[in-house]
């Protein structure tokens, strides 16, 4: 059996080997996680992602499972942190700054319900939390990757605004411009550069209209210097085309 004890003899909570703890917190608007031991002792648990497809009103969804031993860790961490520092056994749900949490705990086949009030004390712990579960489940990176893959639209990724790339069809035409940057636009259909071909703005698979001999010169803008002239368009920097 496992005692964890804080502050007075009231706030208590016991955990025992027959007890089986869920937990589930949503890390971003995009992101949540569920967490899980069953009363064998068996740990599980998931990585969920999310995103709306804006320009087609679609809720793309995937999950990621989290090895047992993650799963182990993490619960244990979160147990440490004091998340369950409340008195008896109960469902918790704390709403306040980036996440929701509901915790429960199930012992000797009994459950109960409390939801308190937030407080200061609540949303540190819970911010320390989230940081905690975004760190080692690399949930930023995760998610990137995520949309990395999803079909070419608009998103939504938390308060920003995401545009995924089309890309050229397989076994489809390719020219030798296209195919000199295609490398890197399967790497990362998000923050592809801005191109722009004798001076109009043109979506990546239109390089497929050009091949390398078309092209005079080639001008990367950066900083400052690209979003004079192209504004939030040059977020990811501006490559400049000149053809013969």
């Amino acid at each position: 059996m496992l005692l964890i004890t804080h502050g007075s003899a009231k706030t208590r909570l016991v955990i025992t080997q027959n007890d089986s703890i869920s937990v589930s917190i949503t890390l971003s608007p995009n992101s949540s996680v569920s967490l899980k031991r069953n009363p064998n002792g068996k740990y599980s648990g998931d990585l969920y992602l999310s995103a709306q497809q804006t320009d087609h009103q679609k809720t793309h969804t995937t999950s990621q499972p989290i090895s047992a031993d993650t799963v182990a860790s993490l619960l244990t961490k979160i147990i440490d942190l004091g998340l369950l520092d409340i008195a008896g056994n109960d469902i918790r749900v704390i709403d306040g700054f980036r996440a929701r949490f509901t915790i429960t705990q199930m012992h000797d086949e009994r459950k109960f319900s409390l939801v308190p009030g937030l407080n200061n004390k609540d949303s540190e712990k819970a911010g320390k939390i989230i940081q905690l579960l975004s760190d080692q489940l690399q949930n930023q990176k995760k998610l990137y990757a995520y949309l990395n893959t999803l079909p070419a639209g608009i998103y939504h990724v938390g308060m920003l605004t995401v545009k995924v790339y089309e890309l050229g069809e397989i076994g489809g035409k390719k020219s030798s411009l296209y195919l000199s940057y295609e490398d890197s636009f399967k790497k990362n259909r998000i923050y592809i550069p801005l191109y722009v071909i004798d001076g109009k703005p043109i979506e990546p698979i239109e390089l497929n209209n050009y091949e390398v001999e078309d092209i005079k010169k080639v001008e990367v803008l950066k900083g400052a210097a690209a979003a004079a002239l192209y504004g939030v368009r040059a977020a990811n920097g501006v490559v400049v085309l000149t053809t013969k």
